[in-house]
């Protein structure tokens, strides 16, 4: 081959012989010419100052890499395959302690009584409310929701009821549990006409019953409602008891340690 090549296309090509981008013949061409002309030599010679040549990476070296990189890739899916069993872990963990909940049908949560009164210790209206629900052997939770109209006078209350998906209902299923909420808030103090569910359940005109009083009492040590008896039995610190019927007869009263005796 003839090496005797114009400066120009050596000047041309010396980007490209200093990346080794170029054709074997090529190469051996401008190497020849460098050796040759001591222009293109400085012009070369100030490229590479600019930009130093990369040696290539021999066998080995590369060698070395790849295996590095396979054993950063093997870390990486290790650590992945540990995050996602202990997510798994900690996931079935969360379902087997934390039950998902799910409602109980409006129709099997029974409103008794719907009583609206002023409670002197707390200085506050509040609504009283015996209801009864589904006996379960998990817990629940009830939440109350009023919806009052826009002249405040009368509102609607919801219940919603819920239970674990998984759950073990009494033995009995017609057994019920009977309790009671208080509900204060002064935003329902001027309500005169409360419904449940779309029902009517109480009014104005209604007249409140002893044991609603009785509830919120300081010296109360049990206030229960005996769904089976229909009877609701209070007791205070002094042994006093009193019950009621849920329209607030009272049927029964004394004092426990005068029994004894």
């Amino acid at each position: 081959m003839n090496h005797k090549i114009d400066c120009n296309i050596i000047l041309d090509l010396l980007p490209l012989y200093h990346d080794n981008i170029v054709s074997e013949e090529t190469r051996n061409a401008v190497k020849h010419h460098l050796g040759t002309c001591e222009s293109c030599t400085k012009e070369f010679a100030l490229l590479c100052d600019n930009i130093p040549i990369q040696e290539e990476k021999s066998t080995k070296e590369k060698f070395i890499d790849t295996m590095k990189m396979q054993k950063r890739k093997r870390i990486i899916s290790f650590v992945l395959v540990i995050i996602f069993v202990c997510g798994t872990i900690i996931g079935g963990f969360y379902t087997l302690t934390v039950p998902c909940l799910v409602n109980v049908p409006q129709e099997e949560i029974e409103i008794l009584r719907v009583y609206k009164y002023y409670n002197d210790t707390k200085n506050s209206d509040e609504f009283f409310v015996l209801f009864t629900t589904p006996k379960y052997n998990t817990p629940t939770s009830l939440d109350v929701d009023i919806v009052v109209s826009d002249d405040g006078k009368s509102a609607d209350m919801k219940y919603s009821m819920q239970v674990p998906i998984i759950h073990q209902q009494a033995k009995d299923e017609q057994y019920r549990y009977g309790t009671s909420a208080l509900i204060a808030y002064d935003e329902y103090k001027n309500i005169e006409v409360l419904s449940v569910n779309g029902k009517l359940a109480w009014s104005e005109e209604t007249e409140v019953s002893d044991y609603v009083y009785a509830y919120g009492a300081d010296n109360l040590t049990d206030w229960e409602y005996d769904i089976e008896k229909g009877i609701i039995r209070v007791e205070y610190e002094n042994g006093d008891f009193i019950y009621w019927d849920l329209d607030g007869n009272i049927l029964s009263e004394g004092n426990y340690n005068n029994n004894r005796n």
